[in-house]
């Protein structure tokens, strides 16, 4: 199941190791860039599998972890770990629905992990800069309404 998946992103993947009870692998792009692979058992939570994302991304100096469950990815943000920032995908929504398999291909493939700053990187950004414009906006809002009530 995860070795499909990650030839069909357009990863080359190699074992790594076993760690602890997971497997890892490691997906390299085409242009060298490696994603550690950590892999659980069927349907188990991904939430345990952090620490050995963050340590893959440690070891292969990336700032993206995959986890994988046989019913979920998991990309995890091995850099900045005080954030738990990760973005997960439920593979048979994926597999149903156009919309998140675009979401998918374009985020997690590998030809978006070669570029500079990987697509990923480039939507943490964007998402970030949204989420201070909201928080302006309902902030202003909050001040306005205080002030019609006084």
């Amino acid at each position: 199941m995860v070795l499909p998946l990650l030839r069909i992103l357009g990863f080359s993947v190699a074992r790594r190791s076993d760690q602890e009870t997971r497997t890892v692998f490691d997906a390299v792009a085409g242009e060298g860039a490696v994603i550690p692979v950590i892999v659980g058992g069927w349907s188990e939570s991904l939430d345990g599998a952090w620490r050995a994302a963050v340590l893959g991304g440690v070891r292969a100096d990336a700032r993206w972890s995959f986890c994988v469950n046989g019913t979920a990815l998991r990309i995890v943000d091995a850099q900045h770990t005080w954030s738990r920032a990760h973005v997960e995908f439920d593979l048979a929504l994926v597999a149903r629905e156009a919309e998140a398999r675009d979401l998918l291909w374009s985020v997690a493939r590998a030809e978006s992990f070669s570029l500079s700053p990987p697509v990923l990187d480039r939507a943490v950004t964007l998402s970030a800069d949204h989420g201070a414009v909201v928080c302006r906006a309902l902030g202003a809002g909050v001040l306005e309404a205080l002030g019609l009530l006084v």
